[in-house]
């Protein structure tokens, strides 16, 4: 209703803004073709609902689905040529997000150029220990995965995925450059962090639903397409084998999320497209911001700025907007590296995105790993937490600068306070479980002394190290495969009778010193001793630490969160208005390539270093390897240590740069610009006319609907 009251005055008070409103470059629509009906949709409100619509999926797409940002290079010039005067920004958004859904729909090609998945029943089994070597299927060559039947080889599809990421890439570089200068022009100074905080809280939202939908998606078999459940059940994958979602051999639907990713982007692209370059009565709106800009002229910021910035004044012609062609592009660089303020956040920023694509990246495998719990429970917990962080505190962030109608000072102070809290926070990555007892890798096996994955107890066994299958033994202990647990007999048990919900179990198993058996009746009708089981194994010794980390974690991205509207509305305030959609691109630039793209590397690094227990390839019938590949197990203690002191050097940066940009801001540089009121320049042919000044270091604009 606010917003709606000052449009309303806005109009009032300029003759020329009801014009405005039926010119074409107002109106809502496709080129040429602009309806009436659709000219109630030309708002900012309607925009801000495509655009999160946009923002959500895209976020989805890459950070949830994909977890891997590759837009970098694009931003810069997309960012530029979108922002220069007379350029339609929705319109670069709009083929933006379809090129996003186009990208999208090629990285799902793969699947549907190649024939069904395979996996070789014979390798569901061996499992088992073969006392005899000629019979153990795990050396044979025959016994591998095939994972496509019709002789295309997965190195090729390497090239597809590599293009699809370079057109998401490019598709989401006007997203949040061109986007949210477009949100900033559009609304008053004070909505707009209202306005952003919702945006971006929405792009906080993907994330958070790859992750749980990615999970939940993973749970389909990947040819759920193209067979079906009654041929897969008979030919495929039969529950005899202990086949399941989870198992070693499972491949998920991972394609079917992006193919709904790249419809619903292609379904938001259409009404971006028809958005106009400047919604209805933008002349009244930009007349109403230079009359809010005289008077904040004295302001406390105003005056520190005149009393070390008055030489710096400059006097241009309205009409000339700088930054028209390529060709003036080294120049705006110039410009922003001079610009201390606007650095200094970059790098704070670089810092939180390190620290976000590090954890967006790994955070799933801290939880799963420290706390024992499954991908699938990982992943739910992770979004379960990124959707009230991420939306919750973003808006907040913006609500608080908006409610106390802070200027930019105050927004670098308020910066500075949630880097602080969040540094004391990092802490909670000091809460950890100690490791389930793994046998050979955590403590030996029983009865000997060292830590080796073979033992007297499967020598004779011939385990290979190819395929990792953990089972979890009657004496709580896990064992690499059923095979290094010495277990000769596998069986197929039922829950509740009920023959779909059966699960492999095994018996027979030298390796498990325990007195204690479970009698089971398995499908055959014969009641056995299990001794092992392909099932987690639960642990005692960590009960409240989940609930702990929960808390902590919860409150820490939440601290995180909160500074991303601070950082983009300082943003916006460090830079002149004509160079705030080249400064968001130029920012993203910065962020991704100090930030984003190494963040996951050197997280990486420091998690590969508490790392016990690696995968092996190329590994002969008595255990040794050629080839390590990802990591099993970690050392969940030297896991969390890692995590914090990464995390505390990260934060402390982030303070340091918050600290600087707030120590060195000073509003941009006054352009002042000679605005004709009478109708022609004040010459001695024209002497009644009168020149006015405003100034472009703050920029605020009135509400609209």
């Amino acid at each position: 209703m606010e917003m709606a009251n000052t449009i309303t005055n806005a109009k009032s008070s300029d003759p020329a803004s009801t014009a405005d409103l039926d010119d074409g470059g107002g109106q809502c629509g496709w080129y040429c073709w602009k309806p009436r009906f659709l000219q109630c949709l030309s708002t900012s409100k309607s925009f801000l609902f495509w655009i999160c619509w946009a923002g959500g999926f895209q976020s989805f797409l890459i950070n949830g689905l994909l977890n891997v940002c590759v837009s970098t290079i694009e931003v810069l010039p997309v960012s530029y040529l979108g922002g220069r005067k007379g350029a339609c920004k929705p319109r670069w958004v709009g083929y933006g997000v379809l090129l996003l859904g186009i990208g999208s729909f090629v990285f799902a090609t793969p699947h549907l150029a190649s024939g069904l998945y395979q996996a070789s029943v014979k390798q569901q089994v061996v499992g088992t220990c073969s006392l005899s070597p000629s019979v153990n299927a795990s050396c044979s060559t025959g016994e591998q995965l095939t994972a496509l039947n019709d002789g295309i080889s997965l190195q090729k599809f390497k090239y597809v995925f590599l293009m699809a990421q370079l057109i998401m890439g490019a598709g989401g570089a006007p997203l949040y450059t061109l986007g949210t200068a477009f949100i900033d022009e559009n609304v008053s100074h004070k909505m707009q962090p209202i306005y952003s905080g919702v945006f971006y809280g929405s792009t906080m939202l993907g994330p958070a639903l790859g992750y749980i939908a990615g999970g939940q998606l993973l749970r389909l078999y990947v040819d759920i397409d193209k067979i079906s459940a009654k041929e897969w059940q008979t030919y495929h994958f039969p529950k005899r084998v202990g086949m399941a979602p989870g198992g070693s051999g499972w491949v998920g639907a991972w394609w079917l999320g992006f193919v709904i990713a790249g419809t619903l982007l292609c379904i938001a692209a259409i009404p971006l497209l028809a958005f106009p370059g400047e919604l209805p009565g933008a002349k009244a709106l930009a007349a109403a911001k230079e009359v809010e800009d005289s008077k904040t002229e004295h302001t406390e910021d105003d005056d520190e700025y005149n009393s070390k910035n008055d030489s710096e004044t400059t006097t241009q012609d309205a009409s000339i907007s700088v930054g028209q062609s390529l060709r003036e592009l080294p120049t705006a660089i110039k410009e922003l590296a001079t610009r201390w303020t606007f650095l200094f956040i970059c790098l704070e920023q670089s810092c939180e995105a390190m620290l976000l694509s590090g954890f967006g990246a790994f955070l799933p495998k801290i939880i799963e790993s420290q706390f024992s719990l499954s991908p699938s429970m990982a992943a739910v917990i992770v979004g379960g937490l990124v959707i009230p962080c991420g939306c919750g505190a973003s808006y907040t962030g913006g609500y608080l600068i908006k409610h106390y109608r802070m200027r930019p000072r105050s927004i670098l102070k308020m910066s500075c306070f949630w880097v602080s809290l969040s540094f004391i926070f990092s802490l909670a990555f000091m809460v950890y479980c100690p490791n389930q007892d793994f046998a050979g890798v955590t403590i030996p096996y029983s009865g000997k002394q060292g830590l080796s994955i073979v033992s007297d107890c499967n020598a004779n066994c011939s385990c290979s190290l190819d395929t990792y299958s953990p089972v979890c033994g009657i004496d709580n202990i896990v064992y690499y495969s059923p095979c290094h647990a010495g277990c000769l007999s596998f069986h197929e048990t039922m829950v509740d009778g009920l023959k779909s919900k059966s699960f492999g179990v095994y018996s027979n198993c030298s390796c498990i010193n325990s007195p204690e058996f479970k009698r089971m009746k398995v499908v055959d009708g014969t009641e056995v001793d299990v001794m092992a089981a392909r099932q987690t194994c639960t642990s005692s010794k960590c009960s409240y630490q989940l609930y702990l980390f929960t808390v902590l974690l919860f409150i820490f991205l939440a601290l995180v969160f909160a500074n991303s509207m601070p950082i983009l509305s300082a943003t916006l305030r460090s830079v002149p208005h004509n160079r705030r959609a080249f400064a968001l691109g130029t920012q993203m630039i910065i962020w991704r390539l100090l930030g984003a793209i190494p963040g996951p590397m050197i997280f990486g690094l420091f998690i590969d270093s508490s790392c016990v227990l690696w995968t092996h390839t190329n590994s002969n019938c008595n255990g040794n390897s050629d080839n390590s590949g990802s990591c099993l197990i970690y050392n969940n203690y030297s896991f969390s240590r890692a995590m914090v002191g990464l995390a505390l050097v990260v934060k402390g940066l982030t303070f340091l740069f918050a600290i600087l940009a707030w120590w060195f801001y000073t509003p941009p540089v006054k352009t002042k610009t000679a605005k004709h009121v009478n109708g022609g320049p004040a010459t001695s042919a024209n002497p009644e006319a009168k020149t006015k000044e405003t100034y472009a270091y703050d920029n605020p604009v009135v509400d609209r609907s």
